[in-house]
């Protein structure tokens, strides 16, 4: 017989997925600048409280944590590690996402069933190239962009990106749409946007209406060293139906 009475709590959730997570340097990595940060890509917002030093590491060959800063952006889904030294020449080094239920965790809760690993080998030589960046709206080609007329919200921004065998910083994209009037914010559109190796998709959304009128697009990103890429400004005009 129990003493008094034992509460358990729960939270419900209708979220039936497992979480998955993009690791640059990816696994496998070879030649990466000794300058560059480790960013995660999470596929859904995750809980802060879960995103710690132990369930999140950066860390020699050894499984040695290596001391940085991290920052958590773009709707809670970018986790970016900036280690205190930079990585050494030649040298091994691992990322690691915990997986199980004392891991990273979905704000729904859910957990990954296994860690996500990547092992990387740095080289020797800095990275001074910025990353190519291109941009289109609602999939249509460059050479078809001219005149472009869109409404206030629900078309894309497709955005890929390139960096001769660097990797692109997830949490620096920074889309910024300038026009007659205020429009929705990077940090907003970044934190709604699909986000892949170098790309990004976004979905103007219907709460950030954009006024009519003549508006210009242009995107900004860094790759894990640091170095500016900047697309070609694209002009459209707003039209409401």
């Amino acid at each position: 017989k129990l003493a008094g009475d034992v509460q358990i709590p729960f939270t419900t959730s209708t979220d039936t997925e497992t979480p998955q997570a993009s690791l640059a340097p990816n696994d496998g990595a070879a030649n990466v600048a000794p300058g560059s940060r480790v960013v995660v890509v999470f596929d859904a917002p995750m809980d802060p409280a879960t995103l710690r030093e132990d369930t999140v590491l950066v860390t020699d060959d050894v499984g040695t944590p290596l001391p940085g800063s991290r920052t958590l952006t773009g709707g809670d889904r970018i986790l970016t590690f900036t280690p205190t030294v930079p990585f050494a020449n030649l040298t091994y080094y691992r990322t690691r996402v915990v997986g199980g239920s004392s891991g990273a965790r979905r704000l729904s809760g859910n957990w990954f069933p296994t860690d996500r690993t990547a092992r990387f080998r740095t080289g020797t030589t800095p990275d001074a190239q910025a990353p190519s960046v291109a941009a289109t709206l609602n999939g249509i080609a460059t050479s078809r962009n001219a005149s472009l007329v869109l409404p206030p919200s629900g078309f894309t921004i497709d955005v890929t990106t390139s960096d001769a065998g660097q990797w692109i910083d997830a949490s620096s994209f920074e889309v910024s749409l300038s026009g007659s009037a205020p429009g929705p914010d990077p940090a907003t559109l970044l934190a709604v946007g699909t986000l892949g190796y170098g790309t990004l998709n976004v979905t103007v959304p219907a709460g950030t209406l954009l006024a009519d009128g003549a508006w210009t697009l242009t995107v900004r990103v860094r790759d894990l060293t640091g170095n500016l890429g900047t697309s070609s400004p694209l002009s459209f005009t707003v039209a409401t139906p």
